[in-house]
């Protein structure tokens, strides 16, 4: 089981005990993310994560891995985290160091350049990451409201001196809620460490108000062509809204089956009928809005004949053309994957920032086991027939 502890700045910090791994790791999770910016001030959280773990006073990389750690951090549309993964004999100095960067950013106009060129280029990658456009695509379709903003608008370099940086990163650190997550083996020293250390932090959130939700009337089909179709691929995602009610381990498991593992029905006969190209399968989960997401690329002459698969893959698993053995078997691959998972200090605290933000709680790997295990072949079915209700988009990108 976790622990709450409420600190005396009142930010929450979150213990997940991990007794068999030598390894901690400390992520904040601060709720300003990609739909929080105004549109003329576009790119500055990107930025601001790339310049975290800068300062003109300590090298921060040569620091952390003195220390025996790694660190990183990334943005969402909806929080930003930032976590140093750090062998446990050395958590009160990597807490000293967090809240060093937290509390005294110290940039210079040459690592401002530095970073902002980072992310240009970073900008300039995704315009050919095409799965991810693919999924933009959907959103801006699906959505209304801060969901709806592709996540790469071109950035507004003006508005990225020194001084409106520093600006963010007081509003980032100051005013936006925030949890603490630490997962690993800490002794009760460095638990009063923490509270010591990060109880004094500024906390003064401000509402910041965001909304979204599902558009009434949704495109069933949307065709984009880049680069005016001369490289003859294509690139197809389907998108699956779910408003049932939130069971996080059955819309997993169903999409597993269907979609996500090797052995999946769609990936089967992918491979059946020659088509046996990369397949990204996941489950989209936002605070308030969820939906299943499936994309693959493949030659532009086979689109049609994937389509026909995607939709005889997905009726199966509406019907009794499945087993309780295909069920036994996509519960063990997932257990398996949280098991291995639940050595890695890391990978159980970024989980569980996700779920806190998208669900309000968390989950021990065990806990999750057990709900997995939980699951009935007749509930599989019951959902692939809600979902099946439900308006799936199909997108296609000729590229």
């Amino acid at each position: 089981m976790s622990t709450r502890v409420r600190l005396s700045n009142k930010i929450p910090l979150y213990i997940i005990p991990l007794p068999k791994t030598e390894f901690v790791t400390l992520l904040f999770v601060v709720h300003d993310g990609w739909m929080h910016e105004q549109n003329n001030y576009w790119g500055k959280t990107h930025l601001l994560e790339h310049l975290f773990f800068t300062s003109t006073k300590l090298h921060v990389a040569s620091a952390i891995e003195r220390l025996g750690g790694e660190y990183n951090a990334h943005v969402s549309r909806e929080y930003s985290e930032y976590w140093i993964e750090i062998p446990k004999k050395n958590v009160a100095k990597a807490c000293a160091l967090l809240r060093e960067l937290i509390l005294t950013p110290t940039w210079d106009t040459g690592i401002l350049e530095s970073e902002l060129s980072v992310v240009k280029e970073e900008h300039e990658l995704f315009k050919t990451d095409y799965l991810a456009r693919l999924n933009d695509i959907y959103e801006e379709n699906a959505f209304h409201g801060a969901l709806s903003k592709p996540i790469f608008t071109p950035l507004s370099h003006k508005y990225f001196s020194l001084s409106e940086m520093k600006k963010k990163h007081i509003d980032h650190w100051h005013h936006s809620p925030k949890e603490i997550i630490v997962a690993g083996s800490l002794s009760a020293s460095d638990v009063r460490t923490l509270q010591k250390l990060f109880g004094d932090l500024p906390n003064k959130p401000k509402n910041k108000k965001t909304s979204y939700s599902w558009k009434s009337k949704q495109k069933s089909t949307i065709t984009k062509t880049l680069n005016k179709g001369r490289q003859g691929e294509v690139f197809l995602g389907w998108g699956i809204p779910i408003t049932t009610q939130r069971k996080p381990e059955l819309e997993n498991i169903f999409l597993f089956l269907l979609a996500h593992m090797e052995s999946s029905r769609l990936q089967r006969m992918l491979r059946q009928n020659g088509l046996g190209y990369y397949v990204s399968a996941v489950n989209i989960h936002y605070a308030h809005a969820r939906y299943i997401w499936i994309a693959t690329n493949l030659p532009t002459q086979k689109s049609i004949e994937a389509e026909t698969l995607f939709k005889q893959a997905y009726d199966s698993l509406e019907t009794d053309q499945f087993t309780e053995e295909e069920l036994l078997y996509a519960k063990e691959y997932i257990i398996s994957g949280i098991l291995r998972d639940s050595y890695d200090s890391q990978s159980v605290a970024d989980r569980s920032a996700h779920a806190l933000v998208t669900t309000g709680t968390m989950q021990t790997p065990q806990e999750r086991i057990q709900k997995i295990r939980s699951v009935k072949l007749k509930e599989i079915r019951s959902l692939a027939r809600s979902l099946h209700r439900q308006k799936t988009t199909k997108i296609k990108l000729l590229t």
